[in-house]
């Protein structure tokens, strides 16, 4: 299936113009021109059928025929994590947490922090083609640069969770609820601090373990983000055990 993702459909357009990165991939890499069929979707559980009716090197215009697929927002399961230095580990991170069901991607500034900033563009071209590669419907949502207090502030969750290295955690899977949205913090290699972790109870948050292994940052996020789509696939809730 050749899939691509139009950030500009217009609802209930019957036609869309490519003129971006994705006619460039369409039409240069892919090879395909006038009549070819094509899939679309647009980032919020729709999948669409087309045909391509006009193309040359700039642009296409593909006729939407029918829509094949709508599906309902999945229950968010977020990943909020100090980045590492190595950038191509966060970019790692992203790619399989997308491929696994993560929807939402936050990164923050900790008071161990190796890094301060972040090329939201290029994470956001990565998770893409993590999205078409997976055929997922949705295409999650990435947030960079806040604090670690922005963190503990965002709406859209109704559990929060702050994974540590430290005494007094309990196992993650313990208190997940699967069917509610989750948020797991993930903190630098240098772990959070006790001032932080002592924040984040305050604000309700709680200190989870995600096993006896010592993990790399990026492998806790993805540890954290495959916890929560058990979880949630298996409809599995604390309070039943």
């Amino acid at each position: 299936m050749n899939i691509f993702y139009a950030s500009k459909l217009d609802v209930g357009s019957d036609e869309y113009k490519m003129d971006d990165s994705e006619w460039h991939h369409c039409h240069k890499v892919m090879r395909l021109g006038m009549n070819d069929a094509i899939h679309f979707f647009t980032g919020d559980g729709t999948l669409r059928y087309g045909k391509i009716v006009s193309a040359n090197k700039n642009f296409g215009t593909v006729s939407m025929t029918e829509i094949i697929r709508e599906e309902p927002y999945p229950t968010r399961k977020g990943i909020a994590i100090a980045p590492t230095k190595n950038m191509s580990r966060i970019e790692w991170m992203v790619e399989k947490g997308v491929e696994i069901g993560v929807t939402d991607f936050i990164f923050f500034q900790s008071q161990h922090s190796e890094r301060t900033h972040l090329k939201q563009d290029r994470l956001q071209k990565i998770l893409l083609s993590a999205v078409k590669q997976s055929l997922k419907l949705f295409l999650p949502s990435i947030l960079v640069d806040l604090s670690f207090e922005e963190v503990l502030y965002l709406d859209g969750f109704d559990a929060k969770y702050i994974a540590h290295c430290k005494e007094d955690t309990v196992p993650i899977l313990s208190v997940l609820e699967g069917q509610k949205p989750n948020l797991v913090l993930i903190g630098p290699e240098g772990d959070f601090s006790n001032e932080e972790i002592n924040l984040a109870r305050k604000n309700g948050l709680v200190s989870v373990s995600l096993g006896n292994t010592r993990l790399r940052t990026e492998t806790a996020g993805l540890m954290a983000g495959h916890f929560m789509v058990i979880a949630n696939e298996y409809n599995f809730n604390s309070n039943e055990q």
